[in-house]
């Protein structure tokens, strides 16, 4: 598989990267330095393994959590859910490994492993990661999979899924990162019931270019933001400020007049 040397600036969409063990150690000084050309995007986010279902806690999160932070990354931690364990102790496992820093944005739950569990029993148990998550939190996290991951085993037009923030995985196969049109195609063809317009972000590329960005691993995955700003900025909870009001009854506004003084005049300034 060939590696994409390095992420298109002239994709509007917002950059970001996810990382795990696979990646190892990362040289935060190379990662930061990385979007310097002109031709290469801000990374503006982040996301990391913390661990998958209720026991396995991911070594390197730490070292990722830490590297990201101290240059200035917007961060979320995500868990890899095993549908047929117990939900709350998976959860509760993310939790106890992020500690007091939870990160700038939601966390994320990423399901695509089935593990033979029935659809019924796979959109309950992500149902129920929802819940428990923004019961312990305070905030809704997003759920990560793929298209046809969705159409394959998990239920269709389950009314939740609208009112969820979606994180996509939508490949190439030469490793180049995906289109927009790909992502759409990829919805529409898996017909799962989720609008697109809720789908914020996507996983575009698994081959990214892993030493460039100063991992020691040769791949890395490439993201982006699709929505808008006002969705970006309510994702990491910073608040818009609200428009200025419009003059109306009561409020004074200036006039200038100019009114005779003897043999001069004089400007004065009515309210």
């Amino acid at each position: 598989m060939p590696v994409m040397p390095k992420p298109p600036s002239s994709d509007p969409r917002k950059f970001g990267i996810d990382q795990s063990r696979y990646q190892s150690l990362t040289d935060y000084v190379v990662f930061k330095a990385a979007d310097d050309p002109a031709d290469v995007p801000d990374i503006e986010f982040g996301a990391v393994c913390a661990g998958i279902s209720w026991g396995f806690q991911d070594q390197f999160f730490p070292h990722h959590w830490k590297g990201l932070k101290d240059i200035g990354i917007k961060r979320m931690p995500y868990l890899i859910l095993y549908p047929g364990q117990p939900v709350e102790a998976q959860i509760d496992n993310m939790l106890r490994v992020v500690g007091n820093d939870p990160g700038e944005g939601p966390a994320i739950i990423d399901i695509e492993l089935d593990h033979g569990q029935t659809k019924s029993k796979i959109t309950q148990a992500v149902e129920q990661s929802i819940i428990i998550t923004k019961r312990k939190t305070g905030r809704q996290p997003l759920v990560y999979s793929r298209p046809l991951w969705v159409r394959d085993f998990m239920l269709k037009d389950v009314s939740w899924y609208k009112d969820v923030i979606w994180w996509m995985a939508v490949y190439r196969d030469d490793g180049i990162e995906s289109s927009e049109s790909q992502l759409t195609g990829l919805m529409t063809l898996a017909n799962s019931g989720i609008p697109l317009q809720n789908v914020w972000l996507v996983q575009t590329s698994e081959h990214g270019n892993g030493p460039y960005f100063g991992a020691k691993s040769s791949g890395l995955d490439y993201d982006r933001f699709r929505g808008t700003s006002e969705q970006w900025s309510s994702l990491w909870g910073i608040s818009q400020p609200p428009p200025p009001p419009p003059p109306g009854p009561g409020i004074p506004v200036p006039v200038q007049v100019t009114v005779p003084a003897g043999k001069a005049s004089v400007t004065v300034v009515e309210v």
